[in-house]
């Protein structure tokens, strides 16, 4: 088990599928919606939303960020019901 705050790169892909996604539902965008914020091409954010890119670049993570009006750290962080 990883102590707190470590995460196994499978654990990090994860939470950031299920922020980007909870994130995005929550403010009320589509993935459309929410692709031409970040300036990303709308098959991307669906793949992050499922893990699929396996390797985000920082760049797009900031951009995703902002354009959920969150940080990265939170982005990047599993929330505590999770834990």
């Amino acid at each position: 088990m990883a102590k707190k705050g470590i995460h196994r790169d499978d654990d990090l892909h994860r939470i950031l599928a299920e922020n980007v996604r909870r994130l995005r539902q929550k403010t009320g965008l589509t993935q459309q919606q929410l692709s031409r914020r970040c300036r990303l091409h709308h098959s991307y954010v669906g793949r992050l939303e499922t893990t699929a890119p396996r390797n985000p670049g920082l760049d797009s993570i900031v951009k995703v960020a902002k354009g959920l009006g969150v940080t990265v750290i939170e982005l990047l962080t599993r929330r505590d019901s999770e834990s």
